[in-house]
């Protein structure tokens, strides 16, 4: 569905259960309405709900976590932790060494238990049956599927890397995750996890689309980018205009531009913001909500990167010019 420019920015999903501050005990899940993700406590990191899945990039102390996953829960382990304890249904509790890359991987409906001795960073993804059956219908064609528990002590380099990025978006400090970042990485890890760690892993892999998008289909979609520059376009609004899966759009786009859509647009908004603070005297607030960005510090952050100038640069040395150019029709 198109975007509208009003559309809310995408911000963290803040939630917290009041009656716990420290780990998931036990029983909780038959409170109604509260989901194992809503339990993890707010004080162990930031949080981020999308319409893929529900992801927390989490630092918890030593402790422990007793419940019955009503999601599929995928933890990627970001530091190693030695002894650590995990159950999953009726099994023996293994005690084992947890490399930094370490997946672990909690089927939903499975009775789970954890016990971390150390300090621990992790990125923990949420992911309702419902959703995974959905996105593997429109990424696989396949109408079922089923998410394999792993070795204790698996290293996944691939998830890994992925779930990295997704941290370091969800952790910085000058602006709010951005929101088709965040899910254009959150397609990637799940389309890895499903090929690697699912019953479909044990089918013949299916040869991927190739080609960019067509010229009729590119126009359409630069046209709407550049009229919704600054709201906050969803990936599913983009990959279905296009006709497209999340995946395939994604690697559709870029062979096309040779960037991502989150890249493209950020070009985009970074190139708008460039020429109206050189030629207008609007307020550099005013013109980092009108071109999309989260604020202006966010901005000149961007402008920084990708045109090497801030916006107060740019409109300084517009004025110079503007005073030079008055200067020389005196003489004239």
């Amino acid at each position: 569905m198109p975007v509208p420019a009003s559309a809310a920015r995408f911000e963290s999903v803040q939630r917290m259960a009041k009656t716990h501050e420290a780990g998931i005990p036990a029983g909780m899940g038959d409170k109604p309405g509260l989901r194992s993700f809503d339990r993890v406590p707010e004080s162990w990191g930031p949080r981020i709900s999308t319409g893929l899945a529900d992801l927390a990039a989490i630092r918890p102390g030593p402790d422990d976590a007793d419940a019955e996953a009503d999601a599929h829960f995928l933890l990627v382990f970001q530091s190693p932790q030695r002894r650590r304890e995990l159950r999953l249904d009726a099994a023996r509790s293994t005690i084992f060494d947890a490399p930094a890359g370490s997946l672990e991987i909690v089927p939903a409906g499975a009775s789970y238990f954890s016990r971390w001795q150390h300090p621990m960073e992790c990125l923990l993804l949420s992911l309702e049956p419902a959703r995974l059956q959905q996105f593997a219908q429109r990424e696989f064609g396949v109408g079922r599927i089923e998410l394999r528990a792993l070795k204790p002590g698996t290293v996944d380099r691939t998830a890994n890397g992925i779930a990295g990025l997704l941290r370091d978006e969800m952790r910085r400090a000058d602006h709010s995750p951005a929101r088709l970042y965040i899910e254009s990485l959150t397609t990637a890890l799940m389309v890895h996890i499903v090929r690697s760690h699912s019953s479909l892993a044990e089918q013949p892999e299916a040869q991927p689309l190739r080609g960019g998008l067509s010229p009729r289909v590119w126009r359409d979609m630069e046209d709407f980018i550049r009229e919704n520059l600054a709201a906050d376009i969803a990936l599913a609004s983009l990959a279905s205009r296009a006709g497209l899966s999340y995946s395939h759009f994604l690697r559709a786009f870029r062979q096309t531009t040779g960037v991502s859509p989150h890249r493209y647009i950020m070009q985009l908004r970074a190139y708008q913001a460039r020429h109206q603070a050189a030629t207008s005297r609007i307020p550099l607030k005013q013109i980092a909500a009108q071109c999309g960005f989260a604020s202006q510090s966010h901005m000149t952050t961007v402008l920084k990167a990708l045109l090497n100038e801030t916006p107060g640069e740019v409109r300084r040395q517009s004025g110079a010019a503007a005073i030079q150019d008055q200067v020389e029709n005196s003489w004239t």
